[in-house]
């Protein structure tokens, strides 16, 4: 994998996780940037500063209450004008995404314009989520699988790699989710841009150390999302039905 590599890490409240993240990536990627998008109040920007003080290879972004969705924009907007790099994974912070399988995803990155690392997938392991959690991911991704149809195994899981041709196409104003609902808003932008999905098999580790940000409102919010979302394709299926008609005609015309 010679392609120039930036990760965006959103960050809440991770000072006990994001330093060996941070290591665990360098590990398996050597010259990759590293970005965290900070939303914490616990220093967790404070301490990726002082440590890795003058490394340009670590930027840290601070973020206010964004929320995931939010921080991660930021991320795709700095990368958009500071960054050179050709692929763009985000992963959480929490240790559930694992860094040693970042590589698998960058090299199906070779045919796919978005890789998702899937934990739904035929050689895909979950260790130690609650159940409420997995009911709720399963209904999510029924939801997503309804409305997108992208004819893939896993619609809600962050851990994912972007060729940079897409984030530079993303309209990022209308990734406007709180929360993990803007997934399936990303993957919509994807499909409008005709990029291919493919998905690789992982392992999710539930965290270790640290608090779940996972709270009632995010289920709240993403059912409002997925009506909006749903309302959005349904309005650019119209408009691009339209458009179809009218070269349509237009061609009817141009052969009398």
């Amino acid at each position: 994998m010679t392609k120039k590599v930036a990760i965006i890490i959103p960050t809440l409240n991770e000072r006990k996780n994001i330093l060996e993240i941070i290591q665990a990536l360098r590990s398996v990627v050597l010259d990759i940037k590293i970005i965290i998008a900070d939303s914490s109040a616990d220093g967790t920007d404070e301490l990726v500063r002082q440590t890795y003080l003058g490394d340009k290879k670590v930027v840290v972004l601070k973020c206010g209450r964004l929320g995931r969705g939010g921080a991660v924009k930021k991320g795709y907007e700095w990368v958009r004008k500071h960054s050179q790099a050709e692929l763009i994974a985000v992963a959480d912070a929490d240790g559930s995404h694992n860094p040693k399988e970042l590589p698998r995803l960058l090299v199906r990155s070779e045919e796919a314009g978005l890789v998702i690392g899937s934990r739904y997938v035929v050689g895909s392991r979950i260790v130690g989520w609650p159940w409420y959690r997995q009911v709720f991911s399963r209904a999510a991704n029924l939801s997503a699988s309804l409305i997108l149809r992208a004819g893939i195994k896993d619609y809600t899981n962050g851990y994912r790699v972007f060729h940079r041709t897409l984030i530079d196409q993303f309209n990022l104003d209308s990734l406007n989710a709180d929360g993990y609902i803007m997934l399936s808003q990303e993957l919509y932008q994807v499909q409008l841009l005709g990029g291919r999905v493919a998905e690789v098999p992982t392992t999710f580790v539930n965290r270790q150390r640290g608090k779940s940000n996972f709270h009632l409102g995010l289920i709240v919010e993403s059912g409002i999302i997925m009506a909006l979302l749903w309302k959005e394709m349904q309005k650019t299926r119209r408009r691009l039905a339209q458009v179809t008609q009218d070269q349509n005609g237009q061609e009817n015309i141009l052969l009398r």
